[in-house]
């Protein structure tokens, strides 16, 4: 299990009572994470960083759309080094 502790008041009562929350972790969210890791770290060694949620409000997708629409692939990743590459 883990329990996670929100940094937000839950009220303005000037009191800092803050929301604590269980939960029961299993097997199966276990794999689902470390399914998770493995595609997102595949994703950035390809240097894939546009697909989002596709939400219209979403901060992220309108970030990347906006960016990506404004720059080039050579001027997003112009000052990338390669950490496996550039450390030799």
């Amino acid at each position: 299990s883990s329990e996670f502790d929100f940094v937000e008041p839950i009220s303005n009562t000037g009191k800092y009572t803050f929301h604590k929350e269980k939960i029961n972790i299993i097997p199966e969210d276990i794999q689902i994470v470390q399914e998770q890791i493995v595609q997102v770290y595949q994703k950035i060694k390809l240097k894939e960083f546009t697909q989002g949620c596709g939400k219209e409000d979403c901060v992220w997708c309108n970030f990347s759309k906006n960016y990506y629409a404004n720059n080039t692939e050579s001027d997003q990743f112009k000052n990338w080094q390669d950490p496996e590459i550039d450390s030799n």
